[in-house]
């Protein structure tokens, strides 16, 4: 990152990749019920902070599920201007996952997304399929700084 002022106005603005964090971190990103196939997505408020690491590994806790072959889906999305988001990989990090109807399901992502591949800005898709699926889901993310 660097700082600019504008000898005019005094304004200070930043601008550039921020610097990567030195510690990892582990934070729960999303956590309510989910009733429908419909995609939730965490909250904005994660958005710079999950872009800035160079690894993301995800883990989610699914349990009161109901629906008939309910499955979890969890998509790494990024956007360089925070509007317009695009799936990072073709494939799903967490793809339809099964889930224990009447159970509680843990779940941890198969590979960890590295080498700072993101735009400025990332948020998760959480969405569930199956038959009139419902879930309680808890995900998340643990981020390391690159290699």
């Amino acid at each position: 990152m660097a700082t600019l002022v504008i000898a005019e106005t005094r304004e200070i603005v930043e601008y550039g990749q921020p610097e990567e964090p030195a510690e990892p971190i582990s934070l729960v990103v999303f956590d309510d019920r989910l009733t429908s196939g419909s995609a939730a997505y965490t909250s904005a408020d994660f958005n710079v902070l999950l872009a800035t690491y160079s690894r993301l590994r995800l883990q989610a806790l699914v349990d009161q599920v109901s629906g008939t072959s309910p499955t979890l889906t969890v998509q790494v999305e990024h956007a360089a201007d925070d509007r317009n988001f695009v799936s990072l990989n073709t494939t799903a990090e967490i793809n339809a996952a099964g889930l224990t109807v009447g159970g509680v399901t843990n779940i941890v992502s198969t590979g960890v997304l590295g080498a700072r591949a993101m735009h400025g800005t990332t948020r998760l898709r959480v969405q569930l399929g199956g038959t009139a699926p419902q879930a309680y889901v808890k995900l998340w993310v643990t981020a390391r700084p690159g290699v």
